[in-house]
């Protein structure tokens, strides 16, 4: 089911990061029950009251310091008066979440406070479709983590809310549509290739990502081209490699999967036809010309490709 697309962030939204508990014990919480919680929990009562004074007060005469007060009671005001429009950030299994928070912190029963969430907590962008893992953030964002407190002002807040838009910076714009447009001129060569070469260039796409070649089966067994074993869990697949694909072929090679016993996948490489229904064979996968255009890059074998076409 499609995750329905949500409101762009203004620019101009705080973003405010939030260590949920102490080494993040209400995490999981907060995600299921859709809540930001908040310590704090000696002045709670105070500050849902407004009485920062007597807030102040409390904080200055335990820290004993001006600066940790003056800290203390930044934090409890980000969180009780913190507005709608405001973003709040987390981390949690590896993922940035993020939400917005209803007006109105309430004291929990446990401790401290907390408040609803307008539509619980997120882990992609307002798409839905891009999501939030450590691997698609940057380093800088990432380390609002080593915050020793509880709320901080986010200062990435500017790339942070690009991403949650689903926006490329300008630079990072120009560079991936550079990266397409070489892709789209990647797929023509790919079509040029005599099939031999054809299947060299899939063999060592393959090789490149961490699969090894246990055969060539060629024309002795017209079903597969190649057989393939991944040496860090010992997963054999095969691989039927067709330069012009048509949907009669399907057939065949699926059934042939079925009745092996030997592998557990089968990858369909081709450049050039249509096929369609392929969300319906399990453990069989489609690659067709623009998806191998874009794995050849990854791979690095532009040069290898230019060079069979020079």
């Amino acid at each position: 089911m499609s995750m329905p697309d949500r409101a762009k962030i203004d620019p101009a939204s705080p973003v405010l990061y939030i260590k949920l508990g102490d080494g993040g014990k209400w995490e999981q919480q907060c995600i299921k029950e859709k809540i930001i919680r908040f310590g704090y929990g000696e002045t709670s009562e105070k500050a849902l009251n407004g009485d920062w004074d007597g807030v102040r007060d409390h904080w200055l005469s335990k820290r004993k310091d001006q600066g940790a007060a003056t800290r203390d009671l930044t934090q409890i005001h980000y969180f009780i008066d913190g507005g709608e429009d405001t973003v709040w950030i987390t981390f949690h299994d590896r993922f940035l979440w993020w939400c917005h928070a209803k007006p109105g912190a309430k004291l929990h029963p446990d401790y401290g406070t907390y408040r609803e969430t307008v539509d619980g907590w997120h882990k992609t962008d307002v798409s839905g479709k891009n999501d939030l893992s450590f691997e698609k953030l940057s380093g800088s964002l990432l380390k609002t983590q080593a915050y020793r407190g509880t709320i901080c002002a986010v200062q990435e807040s500017p790339y942070l809310i690009k991403k949650l838009n689903g926006e490329l910076s300008e630079k990072l714009a120009q560079a991936k549509a550079a990266e397409d447009n070489l892709t789209a001129k990647l797929v023509p060569l790919i079509q040029s290739l005599h099939p031999k070469d054809f299947e060299l260039l899939v063999d060592l796409v393959f090789t490149g990502s961490g699969w090894r070649r246990l055969s060539a089966v060629g024309d002795t067994q017209k079903t597969i081209d190649i057989v393939l074993q991944l040496p860090t869990t010992n997963e054999k697949a095969y691989v039927q490699v067709k330069s012009v694909a048509k949907q009669s072929d399907i057939a065949a090679h699926v059934k042939f999967l079925r009745d092996s016993h030997a592998v557990s996948r089968l990858f369909f490489v081709f450049h050039t036809g249509v096929l369609t229904e392929l969300d319906d064979y399990e453990n069989v996968h489609f690659i067709n010309g623009d998806k191998l255009a874009r794995m050849v890059l990854n791979a690095g074998l532009t040069s290898w490709l230019i060079d069979k076409n020079s």
